[in-house]
């Protein structure tokens, strides 16, 4: 409740350039006047300063420091968080810990020899790996405009309460807007495991993007719990997210999908890439069943899907409704990869294995399923390495009913065909080459398409397939 006293300096961003300066008056008040630009904010109090960081002032900005509470062994600041995502502070010694709004921020750091602590409020480490300590930790990054928020290394246990939000009418565990990132401390330290029956329905993360913001998840073991595939329980859903990765992550015992991709409104883009992650379902081998996806990308508008996405727009192309699956290993599938409702993705550098069911495509366009609902457009899969079952058991590497695309550069073992050609939506200027298969037959015609008309045996003239490896792999 008392006025501060200090000095307001404002530098050019970045130097030690000032560009205008005053002293408070006695009330605490202090007016200073500067072009639009981009500056470092810093206070001088008494025995320490206060600096933050590259602050926009395109328009008129109040009060960035609310209050500031000076104790024996304790100095909280409240500053105005829209402002800036990094501040200083000058400190006698180095913090113990340092917390926002009672949540650890792990990027921060002490300068030994200047004295100056840097922090990096956009950065949090949840107190835990459970539902509402990550909700708590997603919810504060948020509000500061975005950021990422790190789960610490443990086994955490998730019940039936954990999914006690909405996300696509399902029951949901973490709601997560764009801009806020995931971050475990690696697939094999951070477990989030279900435990028991999970609603019906049911989501550990779900994923929303209408602010065009990216998201990425990273580092997690997702486990579900499937007793007899009436739970349909899924790992991650993301809808309209502009630039999303899923990355080094493993899911396991999903009997819906490990993750599922949905452009859901025409006016967000929705893009991005799923990659070195691990989709395995052991619960197949003591429950048996036939369900259990990898990943599932769906974009519905009610209307024929090619009229909005050409087969053309798409191909060799990172756009819109254009999801990327590379570098992951995929084993006890119902459909490894599976497409439906005007889906597209881009398959390649993957490994597929022990498919489950055997006699199902283990790479999947979906045809249409009812009035309303069309089937997957298309999809381009080359450089993957496809592993059916013993004796030729598993049926079919791919099952493609309806749309098209590109198949080409891709090793096929102990399948019967490689490729299931059928009439559920009608598959057209699909596009097959160099493939190769130790036994088996490479086309199975089931629906008397005509070669040279529907499908072709021969690389698709100016195809240029997207870079390898997808740019948002290498951040």
């Amino acid at each position: 409740s008392d006025p501060i006293q200090a000095k307001v300096i404002i530098y050019q961003e970045g130097t030690n350039n000032v560009i205008a300066q005053n002293q408070t008056d006695l009330n605490g008040n202090y007016n200073l006047h500067v072009f639009p630009g981009i500056y470092d904010l810093q206070f001088n109090l008494t025995n320490f300063f206060i600096k933050i960081l590259s602050v926009n002032v395109s328009e008129d900005i109040l009060n960035p420091i609310k209050q500031i509470n000076l104790e024996e062994n304790k100095l909280s600041i409240s500053i105005e968080s829209n402002y800036s995502k990094k501040i200083q502070v000058f400190s006698d010694r180095k913090p113990i810990r340092v917390k926002l709004n009672g949540t650890v921020v792990p990027s921060w750091s002490y300068d030994e020899a200047n004295k100056i602590l840097t922090i990096n409020v956009s950065v949090i480490t949840a107190k835990s790996g459970y539902w509402k300590d990550i909700q708590q930790a997603v919810d504060l990054v948020a509000s500061l405009g975005g950021g990422s928020v790190y789960i610490p290394e443990g086994n955490f246990n998730w019940t039936a309460n954990s999914f006690n939000q909405s996300f696509d009418s399902r029951p949901t565990g973490v709601i997560i807007p764009g801009g806020v990132n995931i971050i475990g401390a690696g697939a094999d330290k951070t477990i989030l495991n279900v435990t028991e029956r999970a609603p019906t329905n049911a989501l550990i993360f779900g994923v929303h993007g209408r602010n065009e913001k990216p998201v990425r998840i990273s580092g997690i073991h997702f486990i579900g719990y499937v007793k007899n595939e009436t739970e349909n329980i899924g790992g991650i859903r993301l809808r309209d997210v502009k630039d999303f990765r899923v990355d080094h992550c493993y899911f396991e015992n999903f009997d819906n999908a490990g993750v599922s991709s949905r452009k859901q409104e025409a006016e967000y883009i929705h893009r991005g890439v799923i990659d070195h992650n691990t989709f395995d379902n052991p619960y197949k081998d003591t429950v048996g069943g036939i369900w259990g996806y990898g990943i599932i990308c769906t974009s519905y508008y009610g209307i024929d899907p090619w009229s909005l996405f050409p087969l053309e727009s798409l191909l060799g192309t990172y756009g819109d409704n254009v999801v990327f699956i590379e570098d992951n290993n995929f084993s006890r599938t119902r459909h490894a990869i599976a497409s439906n409702e005007g889906g597209y993705y881009v398959a390649r550098h993957n490994v597929f294995m022990e498919p489950r069911p055997k006699n199902f495509g283990i790479i999947d366009i979906h045809g249409s399923c009812g009035v309303g609902y069309p089937g997957g457009i298309g999809l381009e899969a080359y450089n993957n390495t496809i592993i059916g079952a013993s004796n030729y058991t598993a049926s079919q590497a791919f099952w493609i009913r309806g749309g098209g695309g590109v198949i080409f550069n891709n090793t096929m073992k102990n399948i019967l065909y490689g490729i299931g050609l059928y009439n559920e939506s009608k598959v057209h200027e699909l596009y097959i080459w160099n493939n190769t298969m130790d036994e088996g037959k490479l086309i199975n015609n089931y629906a008397d398409y005509s070669e040279g008309v529907d499908y072709f045996l021969y690389p698709k003239p100016n195809y240029k397939p997207y870079p390898y490896p997808h740019p948002l792999t290498q951040e």
